[in-house]
This record gives structure tokens, C-alpha cells and sequence, in this order.
């Protein structure tokens, strides 16, 4: 972007309307894009939510069946600890015997942990994606108050040059620079006055591609042709 000591003009407003509504639009797409992943996983998700909660309902009723009050703990998986008492021995902790009610139970615990084991990056991806979501609808909030900003000004530019107008008449000086500042802006290499005479270009469409006044450009063409010709460039 070209850099006004004075204030931005009108074509750099531009420039930057232009950047600022591409982006904008950008975002909207990726929007769109995550809706349709949001959906899915959230589907996902449900199929994954109605396993466990009837693998939750057979722990239950295992561990109801082994007399056992109903826990999700994994002591299943931790070392083998008994307690003997009035020389009966109960297991607190370790895998029990798969053919015996808490062995079952046990069995069902596992099954429950390893779904929620892997649901968790299921869950953790469709967090992603709602947050990415609301931080993406976030910034074309903000984006949508800066193209605002660029557009008011380039609105109170637009009254300005007709009050203008008004008082002196239109001149063709901010054109010009438009033209300059487009080419400066696009990075388009300039092409000299001999090169547009040459393709048959007026000297007005000359001053309208390249900014330079007319009377520059009569001047750059004469002092291109020999002695004797340059007068009759005049009104060209």
C-alpha cells in the first residue's frame, strides 16, 4: 500500500475495501465450511453418546447383580490388594475371575472406559471446531465495522470532491493521480509516452493511461522526433 503523509485518498480506500471485503468473504466460506463439519462430528458424536450411555446401564446393572454399589473406577486395572476377616477373604482391588459376578462387572467397566477413552478427541475436535467458529464469526464482526469505517470515508471523500466541483470546476488532477497510484498499487511497470504513441494512442489517452499532463507529454514527444516534426503533435 503506498503511504500518504497527508491523508489516505481514495484509490489506497479502495485498495483497501477491496482487501478487507476478500478476506471478509474468506472467512464466510470457512464458516460455511465448518457448519458442515460441526454437523457431522456432532452426529458422530450422538452415535458415540447412546453407546455409552447403554454401556453405563449395563455396568449398573452388573455391578447391582454383584451385590456391589455402582462405581466407574478402575481398580480392575490396579494390583491385586485382599482383605481377610473372620477367616472370609474379600478382593478390594485387581482384576477379578471373568466368570464371577464382579468379574463381569469388572469386564463391563472396562468396556465403558475404553468408549470413553475413545470418545474424548471426538469431543475434543468438535470443541475445535464451535470455537473456531464463534472466533472466525468474531472477526468478520470486526471486519465488518472496519469496511464500514473505509466505506464512510471514502463516502465523505466522494462529497467532498463535488462540493469541489462546485466551486472550481472538474479538473482532471486526482484522476491523474488515480491512474498513477492504481499502477504504483498493481505493480504494473509503466510504459513510456513513445511506447503508447507508438500503439497509436492519442496524446488525451496518453494523459488518461499515465498521468502525465498533456502538455508533458506533447513536450516528451517532441523531444523524441527529430528538428522540424514536433509541431505537428499539437492537438494530437
Amino acid at each position: 500500500m503506498i503511504a500518504n503523509p497527508a491523508s489516505e485518498n481514495v484509490v489506497e480506500l479502495q485498495a483497501r475495501l477491496h482487501d478487507l471485503t476478500s478476506h471478509r468473504a474468506a472467512l464466510h466460506a470457512r464458516v460455511g465450511v465448518l457448519d458442515v463439519g460441526i454437523s457431522e462430528v456432532t452426529a458422530l458424536l450422538g452415535e458415540i453418546e447412546q453407546r455409552l450411555k447403554a454401556q453405563e446401564s449395563e455396568v449398573a446393572r452388573l455391578m447391582l447383580a454383584a451385590g456391589q454399589p455402582i462405581s466407574f473406577g478402575n481398580d480392575y486395572s490396579q494390583r491385586t490388594v485382599r482383605w481377610t476377616s473372620g477367616g472370609e477373604t474379600i478382593q478390594l482391588s485387581g482384576p477379578r475371575p471373568l466368570d464371577s459376578p464382579r468379574g463381569k462387572a469388572d469386564h463391563a467397566r472396562r468396556v465403558y472406559d475404553a468408549l470413553e477413552a475413545e470418545a474424548q478427541p471426538i469431543r475434543a475436535s468438535l470443541a475445535g471446531l464451535e470455537h473456531e467458529r464463534q472466533e472466525t464469526k468474531r472477526a468478520i464482526g470486526l471486519l465488518g465495522g472496519e469496511i464500514g469505517g473505509v466505506e464512510g470515508q471514502i463516502a465523505r471523500m466522494r462529497a467532498e470532491e463535488a462540493q469541489r466541483v462546485e466551486l472550481i470546476g472538474r479538473l482532471d488532477w486526482r484522476a491523474r493521480l488515480a491512474t498513477i497510484l492504481r499502477r504504483l498499487v498493481n505493480g504494473a511497470p509503466m510504459r513510456t509516452v513513445q511506447e503508447l504513441r507508438a500503439e497509436g494512442k492519442s496524446i488525451r489517452e496518453i494523459e488518461a493511461i499515465t498521468g502525465i499532463s498533456k502538455s508533458e507529454v506533447q513536450r516528451q514527444l517532441s523531444a523524441a522526433v527529430p528538428s522540424g516534426t514536433a509541431d505537428r503533435l499539437q492537438g494530437a
